[in-house]
């Protein structure tokens, strides 16, 4: 805090017995960190896509579909379970015919509402309780030209979200998305 008192601080140490090593005080200016040091990832394929970051001055030549992510705290862009459902979404293009509503549970950065746009669903809806992550997610489906198509709603699925789906994704931890599954049975 602003108010730290070294000398107190060393006193109070002292009578625990205890020895400092050496440290200096700085007073750091207050400002959006993540923002300024995006975390970054490496490009990679997966399935139909190429993800790749907005540090990357231009998609690396690839045949794969591009898809632009703002990596901020609402997208695991290196997780395995990320990875593994652009693979079955990828898959899932491949094998049926186009289907033509998603809903993307916890949609997080939108990386999946994104894939299934990009795929050719007729209308895509990724929802999250997180509004910081609402705001991310609608500003990778503007980076990635899918407004009319996809779009990220702040809510709760189990509360207040009417939207009928041919498919439903959800990269959730495992006990929300047996929480969530009574609810998805309505959508």
């Amino acid at each position: 805090p602003l108010d730290f008192d070294a000398e107190d601080f060393r006193h109070r140490v002292a009578a625990r017995g205890l020895k400092l090593p050496p440290f200096c005080e700085e007073t750091l200016e207050s400002k959006n960190w993540l923002k300024e040091n995006v975390i970054k990832f490496a490009p990679f394929e997966i399935g139909a896509f190429m993800v790749y970051g907005i540090h990357e001055a231009a998609c690396p030549p690839t045949e794969k579909i591009p898809v632009q992510v703002y990596a901020a705290t609402a997208f695991g862009s290196e997780h395995q379970t990320t990875k593994m459902c652009l693979s079955l979404i990828s898959r899932l293009y491949e094998d049926f015919p186009t289907p033509q509503k998603i809903l993307d549970m916890g949609t997080g950065s939108g990386i999946l509402s994104l894939a299934g746009a990009l795929l050719g669903a007729s209308e895509v809806l990724g929802v999250e309780i997180d509004p910081d992550a609402v705001a991310i997610a609608g500003e990778n489906i503007a980076l990635n030209h899918v407004e009319r198509i996809a779009s990220a709603q702040y809510g709760d699925l189990t509360k207040g979200i009417d939207f009928q789906a041919d498919v439903i994704v959800a990269n959730l931890m495992a006990d929300l998305v047996v929480t969530l599954s009574k609810d998805v049975a309505r959508h």
